[in-house]
């Protein structure tokens, strides 16, 4: 039998205020160019040009862009089930749940079909 590697679980250092800040600015200015771009054209350069961090900030709240993506797909994530949750909250009945999916529908409308999903356009892009 091969024998298996250990991998130790990295320790997360604690922010300060400013620094989780800074954390969550990158994650969301990222999401919104991924939204936008897409996962695979949004480079860390752009994340670094659109939140003003440096290299060093950048790269002290995510090793590499893998990282900053599985922090985007967890913001996108709460977002939706947050706005969902409290949008189905409201709904007591099928003509409830009708209305909620002509919401997201007249959503999309609006967009004129752009982007789709936050959610499910990052998730489409990397599943292959």
């Amino acid at each position: 039998m091969a024998k298996q590697e250990v991998v130790e679980p990295t320790k997360e250092i604690p922010l300060t205020a400013r620094g989780a800040a800074t954390r969550d600015r990158i994650v969301h200015a990222a999401a919104d160019l991924m939204y936008v771009k897409g996962v695979h054209a949004t480079t860390l350069d752009d994340v670094r040009a659109a939140t003003g961090t440096s290299k060093s900030q950048l790269y002290r709240h995510f090793p590499g862009k893998d990282t900053l993506v599985h922090a985007v797909i967890a913001l996108r994530g709460q977002q939706v089930i947050e706005r969902e949750t409290q949008r189905l909250g409201r709904s007591s009945s099928f003509s409830g749940l009708v209305r909620w999916r002509n919401a997201i529908i007249q959503a999309n409308v609006l967009q004129n079909g752009a982007y789709g999903c936050a959610l499910g356009s990052v998730a489409n892009e990397l599943s292959d």
